[in-house]
Formats: C-alpha cells, sequence, structure tokens
C-alpha cells in the first residue's frame, strides 16, 4: 500500500470515530501513563514555549494540558473531523488539517514535538525523514515525547480498531530500532520505558519515549 492509501485509510478511519475517540482519551484509566510523561515534559519547558503536537487528535487531554500550562500549541492531524474537535476543544491552540509527510515548518519553530500513538500510522520506512525533520523543525536542545509500538511489522490492517468497529491501519519496528533511528538523526534518549496500558478493547502496550537534540558544536 502506498503512502496516499494509507493516508486516506488513517483520515477515514479517524473520521469515522471522532466522537467515540474523544471519550475514550479524556475518560479516566488508572493504567493511562499520559499524564505522567507529559507533566515530566512540563516540567522541562521554558514558560509559553512553541509546542508540536503530531496527531492532535481532539486536542484532548494533550494539547489542552500545555495551554493549560501557558505554552503554544500548534497541533496537526490527518483527520478533519479530529481537527474540528480540537478548534471547539481547545480554542486558544492551533490546528491544521495535514499529512505529516507533507508538512514543514521553518528551522527552529518548536521547543517541543508531541506525538502520541501517532506515528504507528506513518508508513515506518519514512520514520528516519520525518525524524530527521523534527530535529530541523526543534530549537537546539529541542524535546521530543512520541510512542512507539512493540512490534516490528511492515503494515497491517486494523479491524474493529479500538473496538469501535472500524478499520485503520497500523505498522512499526521493534523497541531497540525505533530508538535507533532517533539516535542516528540526532537525537539523545532521556527516558524509555515499555508501558501496559488496560484500554477497553484490551491490553496493550507501548514503549514510551522522551529525547532531546544536542546542540550542533
Amino acid at each position: 500500500m502506498d503512502d496516499s492509501a494509507v493516508a486516506r485509510k488513517v483520515r477515514d478511519g479517524y473520521d469515522s470515530i471522532a466522537e467515540q475517540f474523544m471519550e475514550l482519551v479524556t475518560r479516566p484509566r488508572l493504567s493511562d501513563p499520559r499524564s505522567a510523561w507529559v507533566d515530566d515534559l512540563l516540567e522541562r519547558l521554558a514558560p509559553e514555549s512553541n509546542v508540536l503536537d503530531l496527531g492532535c487528535g481532539p486536542g484532548v487531554p494533550t494539547a489542552a494540558a500545555f495551554i493549560r500550562d501557558g505554552h503554544r500549541v500548534t497541533g496537526i492531524d490527518i483527520s478533519p473531523r479530529q481537527v474540528e474537535l480540537a478548534r471547539a476543544n481547545v480554542p486558544l491552540g492551533r490546528f491544521l488539517v495535514g499529512d505529516a509527510l507533507k508538512t514543514d515548518f521553518e528551522p527552529g519553530s518548536f521547543d517541543a514535538i508531541i506525538a502520541l500513538f501517532s506515528l504507528t500510522h506513518i508508513p515506518r520506512d519514512r520514520w528516519e525523514s520525518l525524524f530527521a525533520d523534527f530535529v530541523v523543525w526543534l530549537h537546539p536542545r529541542g524535546w521530543l515525547l512520541a510512542t512507539f509500538g512493540m512490534s516490528d511489522s511492515g503494515g497491517c490492517d486494523e479491524e474493529d480498531f479500538l473496538g469501535f468497529g472500524h478499520t485503520n491501519w497500523t505498522n512499526g519496528f521493534s523497541p531497540d530500532t525505533s530508538q535507533c533511528l532517533l539516535r542516528d538523526v540526532g537525537f539523545r534518549i532521556d527516558r524509555a520505558e515499555m508501558i501496559e496500558d488496560e484500554m477497553p478493547s484490551g491490553l496493550e502496550q507501548w514503549l514510551w519515549v522522551l529525547s532531546h537534540t544536542e546542540p550542533k558544536r
């Protein structure tokens, strides 16, 4: 499946479950690690930082947390319906409909990039070039908070995605390979943990990574 076909499947999948997905991500779960990792990044950011939320979904809870802390957030998502919800939920944010692989920003535009549960929907053979773009878009010693899947998979359809009755598409590398790709383009990994999360659709495992770019000498 080519990049355009993947993008259409992911777009249509998230459009179809927009309201259900928003309810899912805002529902409290004891096993959800998101708040702790977001709080860790918030503690490292200077006041009024510029943050890119890649795969922002409905804007809650992640983009909203950075706005509440006084930061400026640009969110991008391939799903028009998700972006519509984000604009309504987080009116102080800036939210764009777009494909991460066709997006560009000026060098040094951001102090942090967040990519939670979005990279698995981007073809993995494009990850290295995308991560290299992240380095360009970030200020020196900019931060990246990202999640990665645990399976080495070239891509497959996820039927009944998240238990909501619609199909989506996913792929990924092994945890070691994902971290190597980050290091290869210039990220230094500060934290990396494999975490289990009990979702309504079943137990999931994700690699959570917090990393930063090294200033050029």
